[in-house]
């Protein structure tokens, strides 16, 4: 089983922008970068079923959707609970491999 997750380019594009944001804020005392993993989140789908998550950059999982029909007999669940374990898996790689990037872009260290 397989899932698309949004590209490193588009995670870390997304990051930048929330970290530039939080830098520009005159009112915001505090890590830019810790302000911004919260807010950029990273979505995966599933390629052979109608399942869908998303994560923040800092490990949160926010939300998973999974076929309104798992009910429909055992083998589907079973084959969506696989793709489910994929698609998570894949997210929490890119997530993951995104947060340590821009941990160590920015010079700080993995907290979580």
């Amino acid at each position: 089983m397989s899932a698309t997750v949004m590209s490193e380019d588009q995670i870390l594009a997304e990051a930048a922008g929330q970290i530039r944001a939080a830098a520009a804020d005159p009112y915001f005392r505090g890590d830019p970068v810790q302000r911004a993993l919260p807010e950029v989140a990273v979505t995966a789908v599933s390629d052979t079923h109608t399942i869908e998550a998303t994560m923040t950059l800092d490990l949160v999982l926010k939300s998973i959707r999974l076929p309104h029909d798992l009910a429909q007999s055992v083998t589907f669940c079973a084959d969506v609970s696989e793709a489910a374990g994929s698609v998570l898996t894949a997210l929490h790689a890119a997530c993951s491999q995104a947060r340590a990037t821009i941990l160590a872009a920015a010079g700080g260290t993995e907290t979580r």
